[in-house]
C-alpha cells in the first residue's frame, strides 16, 4: 500500500518515553495501514529500539517494520554518557536536532519516508526555528 501519511516521532527519553512512543505508534500503524513512521533518538541510544522492538510479538514486527524507520541524531558523546538521564537526552538533542527535523519536514528522505509528516509527535518542545527547549 501507498503511504499516504508520514508521522514523525521524538521521544525525549529513549528508555521509558521510547517504550512509549513506540508502542503508540505501532498501535496508530496497524489502525492505519497508509501510515508510516520516523522515530528520530539519540544515535548512541539506537540499541534500545533494538531491543524495544524485540519485545513486540515477531508478527506484528514483521508486518510494521518496513513502515517505520529510525533515525540516529548525532550527538556529543561528551553531553551524553551511558547510564544518562532524559534530561540529559534532551541537552544533547537541544543543538543538533534542528537540522534533522529541516530535512525530514522538507521530504528529504527517501523513498516512502520521503513525504513530508502530517503529524510529529514530540515530547522534546521545539520552537519554531527548530531548536529544543526545556519548558
Amino acid at each position: 500500500m501507498t503511504a499516504t501519511n508520514h508521522i514523525l516521532i521524538i521521544p525525549i527519553s529513549s528508555r521509558s518515553h521510547l517504550r512509549l512512543l513506540l508502542q503508540f505508534t505501532l498501535n496508530l500503524l496497524t489502525i492505519h495501514p497508509s501510515t508510516i513512521a520516523t522515530i528520530l533518538i539519540p544515535s548512541v541510544t539506537a540499541s534500545r529500539i533494538e531491543q524495544e522492538t524485540a519485545l513486540q510479538p515477531k508478527r506484528l514486527m514483521d508486518q510494521m517494520g518496513s513502515r517505520i524507520r529510525v533515525t540516529g541524531v548525532e550527538v556529543d558523546l561528551l553531553d551524553l554518557q551511558a547510564g544518562s538521564s532524559a534530561f540529559a537526552e534532551n541537552q544533547a538533542l537541544r543543538p543538533v536536532i534542528g537540522s534533522y527535523f529541516e530535512d525530514i519536514l522538507s521530504g528529504k528522505g527517501k523513498g516512502r519516508f520521503s513525504t513530508t509528516p502530517c503529524m510529529v509527535i514530540c515530547d522534546v518542545r521545539v520552537n519554531q526555528t527548530g531548536r529544543t527547549g526545556l519548558t
